[in-house]
């Protein structure tokens, strides 16, 4: 057996009896009856671990894979080899990767990738996938450099004919059939972009070059420079990380320093609260009702840290937090 194999087997070994330890005398998935194990929300799973030999290519997704995923994975194994059924839910079947599709195949139908030889990624990319070769923006988003990316599916009849042998498609066509007022028209038929001015502080998080084109010390364009063809270990930075902080900072700079005193005219949050405020005066009348949706930073139930010391009513908490006081804007 290789050394770099071998290597990695005894690591996945350590990781299962890891596992297999932390989980004790608790009850496992072979003893709960599941006959059809329903997964929504089928997306947040797709950071499923593979290996490949496809080195210095883009867009083949987290290699690595995520504990979500991986746990997720050994129950469906369990299900499968026991003739049980399951099933995804999803309106993203595909986010970020096409290996992705490769991850969906594993999940649902690993029997059929087994008889077409398929089971490894390597074998199902040269099969159904296409590495292009194209100039994209870098990460300064000021000049262009040339990238493998693993971008383009071959054999599209092909794959769609293994997708559609287990998947049911729902489009929003086919829901305007069966009922035609449950999409609601959006708001002069185009969505109104919203633009707040960028702070300095923002500015500089994200990156200024200098006169010799060199970005700021850990900025999020000098991080990514660094970061660049690197395999991040962990504890490392790495890309998802900046992109992360880069979301974060472009709504509130309150997600990066907590103390910090944005002004008005530079919060994101801020605008979007004036708009829900200003929409509540014009249908109070009416009594119209918003869905206001934010997707970071909302905070977890479960993890509240303030809980034990909350307002005992709605006007302590007025009191608190001055600008939740129903006034002008």
């Amino acid at each position: 057996m290789k050394e770099p194999f071998k290597n990695k087997l005894d690591k996945i070994r350590a990781q299962y009896d890891a596992i297999l330890e932390k989980q004790g005398s608790h009850i496992d998935i072979s003893q709960m009856g599941i006959d059809n194990l329903i997964v929504d929300e089928a997306h947040l799973f797709k950071n499923l671990a593979f290996e490949t030999s496809m080195e210095k290519i883009a867009g083949l997704g987290n290699q690595q894979g995520s504990n979500r995923a991986r746990d997720l994975f050994i129950k469906t194994r369990y299900l499968h080899q026991n003739n049980k059924k399951i099933m995804f839910l999803t309106g993203t079947p595909i986010a970020n990767s096409l290996s992705e599709m490769y991850h969906l195949q594993r999940y649902l139908t690993p029997e059929v990738l087994k008889e077409r030889g398929l089971e490894f990624f390597d074998d199902w990319a040269k099969t159904y996938g296409e590495v292009v070769n194209d100039f994209e923006l870098d990460t300064s988003a000021q000049s262009y450099k040339m990238v493998n990316r693993f971008s383009k599916f071959s054999d599209v009849q092909g794959l769609s004919t293994m997708y559609r042998a287990f998947a049911d498609i729902v489009s929003n066509d086919d829901i305007l059939k069966h009922n035609p007022h449950f999409v609601p028209k959006v708001y002069g038929d185009k969505p109104i972009n919203v633009v707040v001015k960028r702070s300095e502080e923002v500015a500089q998080f994200i990156g200024v070059a200098d006169e010799n084109g060199k970005y700021n010390e850990g900025s999020i364009i000098d991080r990514m420079q660094k970061c660049e063809g690197k395999k991040s270990k962990k504890g490392q930075d790495n890309i998802l990380s900046c992109t992360t902080d880069a979301r974060k900072v472009a709504l509130d700079y309150r997600l990066i320093d907590p103390n910090a005193k944005v002004e008005k005219e530079f919060s994101k949050s801020y605008a979007m609260a004036k708009n829900i405020y200003e929409n509540y005066l014009e249908t109070n009348a009416t009594k119209g009702t918003q869905l206001g949706f934010i997707g970071l930073s909302t905070p977890k139930t479960h993890s509240q840290k303030v809980s034990l010391e909350a307002p005992n009513n709605a006007h302590e908490l007025e009191n608190k937090i001055p600008w939740m006081k129903l006034k002008s804007f």
